[in-house]
């Protein structure tokens, strides 16, 4: 069984970071982020400290608009050795569980590309439409909600393919093997003179 889906159904739980208990990681959250334009969300924008915290509070479900006095505190220590919000980074990307969603095979696109739904809102329409209450559905840890959303889409007839640990194995072996090829010099056999 795909080890991915055992942690997506198993580990995410309530984390503690930078002094606040975060509920599991959910699509509530993910939209939250956006709104505020959440670097979390934005891949290639850079993450301050205050980024940090702003995302803590909203996995935390507290009020952004304010800051504790240990918030400030903790805060001053980060921005003492910059290093270290790569740490709180880390671990906030951890907890987001997101390496536990399912993997896909690509397919080619269809002409005309993606119909324009937003992702978020295809899973929690697919899950309440399955009988899940709304709140339901936007609580749901992010994980387990993208893996239930992928049974009912390939239960709908859809076509997805989720590549297996094994697939993934041979595929970066490949890829290594690959690179290995195109870095050895290529030898020329001396070509045999005609007379």
């Amino acid at each position: 069984m795909d080890a991915r889906f055992i942690k997506a159904f198993t580990s995410p739980g309530e984390t503690r970071l930078l002094g606040h208990r975060m509920k599991p990681f959910s699509l509530k959250h993910r939209m939250a982020l956006h709104a505020v334009e959440s670097p979390f969300v934005n891949p290639g924008k850079e993450v301050s400290v205050l980024d940090l915290f702003v995302a803590v509070k909203i996995c935390s479900e507290q009020s952004i608009r304010r800051l504790t006095l240990m918030d400030v505190i903790r805060m001053a220590y980060i921005k003492a050795k910059p290093k270290r919000i790569e740490g709180y980074i880390l671990a906030f990307h951890s907890y987001s569980n997101i390496e536990n969603w399912p993997n896909f095979w690509d397919k080619e696109k269809k002409a005309g590309g993606s119909n324009g739904l937003p992702w978020i809102l295809s899973v929690v329409s697919n899950l309440i439409s399955k009988g899940w209450s709304e709140e339901d559905a936007w609580s749901l840890p992010e994980s387990q909600a993208v893996w239930y959303h992928t049974a009912i889409s390939i239960n709908n007839g859809n076509d997805v393919s989720i590549m297996s640990e094994q697939d993934e194995l041979i595929m970066k072996n490949f890829e290594s093997i690959a690179k290995e090829a195109k870095a050895k010099p290529r030898v020329r056999r001396p070509q045999k003179s005609q007379k």
